[in-house]
């Protein structure tokens, strides 16, 4: 409820209604325009096809 209402600058009404898909998304949001370094985007690992994995080949 606070980062809702002090960091996304939601009313009670709006915080009450709103999925937790939106209030994740609008988070991620924040962060990315606030803090970038919270999201440690480039060290993802990469994902294979299973045409790929060795065990297959």
């Amino acid at each position: 409820m606070y980062v809702g209402i002090t960091l996304l600058g939601w009313d009670i009404d709006f915080f009450i209604r709103a999925t937790p898909n939106l209030w994740l998304k609008m988070y991620i949001v924040y962060l990315r325009q606030n803090n970038p370094e919270a999201l440690d985007l480039e060290d993802e690992k990469p994902i294979y096809a299973m045409d790929q994995v060795p065990l297959w080949q």
